[in-house]
């Protein structure tokens, strides 16, 4: 049997690069998972992205985030989620991020 993995935001060290992201994945393939998992920090971000699976996009509470999906664009507030089929995005990251 697997595992258990329990991850907290508290243990994420955040490292932002040039984008304004940091950037974190905690379970994916090698683990001999059908689903990945990560957290993604965002701050002053704006750049574009092509998803090569579907994936779910989860906002932190107090945090803003607008995704573009095929030109089509949705704001995402505190606690919203969006899923998003494999498809290319582009997001807006929030100011800052706690």
């Amino acid at each position: 049997m697997p595992e258990v993995k329990l991850f907290k935001p508290t243990d994420v060290e955040q490292n932002y690069n040039h984008r304004g992201t940091s950037w974190h994945e905690f379970v994916n393939e090698k683990d001999d998972s059908p689903l990945a998992s990560g957290i993604t920090y965002l701050r002053d971000s704006d750049f574009e992205w092509t998803l090569w699976y579907d994936e779910m996009i989860c906002i932190d509470p107090g945090q803003l985030l607008e995704v573009t999906v095929d030109g089509r664009a949705y704001s995402l507030a505190r606690g919203e989620c969006i899923g998003s089929p494999t498809v290319p995005s582009r997001g807006i990251g929030p100011p800052a991020l706690l």
